[in-house]
């Protein structure tokens, strides 16, 4: 018989994404069944990734959205173009050079291979740094800095921001 040693079940977080359908009663029994079991209960408004996507957004070059995608967005509560727009009015004119994504997270694949963002899929983009046990992560991170070329597109429109979830009227847990 297999047994939990220190099983904290506070430490076993639910994380539920909210689309336009599915606050409400299914919201509340997912809560309640969460706190039944002991677990945290977190939730997020749901986000269109990836990264290209987004820039094809602000770029105006909604043709190059997949339809698939742009059905997901007919989901969400909130239409990214709109959530960019807030979000670069709320950060207009701070200098930002920076990410948390790119600067103090790593992007690592089964392997343990490192990659520069968690949100960039496409292949010209979604580049293999190395192997996160072969360097340093100062040469790493370097190296992500270096081959990132994606990532000033995304920090100029603060699509980093909207990765973070970093608007406070989004973030409003909805009532019904």
């Amino acid at each position: 018989m297999c047994r939990l040693i220190n099983y904290d079940p506070k430490k076993v977080q639910v994380y539920y994404l909210i689309y336009k359908d599915n606050t409400g009663d299914e919201l509340a029994r997912a809560r309640e069944l969460t706190e039944q079991l002991g677990f945290s209960f977190l939730t997020a408004n749901a986000i269109l990734m990836p990264v290209e996507l987004l820039i094809h957004l602000v770029n105006g070059n909604r043709q190059a959205i997949p339809k698939d995608a742009l059905d997901i967005i007919s989901h969400l509560r909130q239409d990214p173009g709109v959530a960019l727009d807030r979000l670069r009015s709320l950060h207009k004119g701070e200098q930002l050079l920076t990410c948390k994504l790119r600067d103090e997270q790593l992007t690592l694949d089964v392997n343990g291979d490192v990659y520069v963002c968690c949100s960039i899929y496409d292949s010209q983009w979604h580049k293999n740094i190395g192997n996160y046990l072969d360097f340093p992560l100062e040469i790493i991170q370097q190296a992500k800095l270096e081959c990132a070329e994606i990532c000033d597109q995304c920090i100029a429109n603060r699509i980093n921001y909207y990765f973070l979830n970093d608007d406070p009227e989004l973030n409003k847990e909805p009532t019904q």
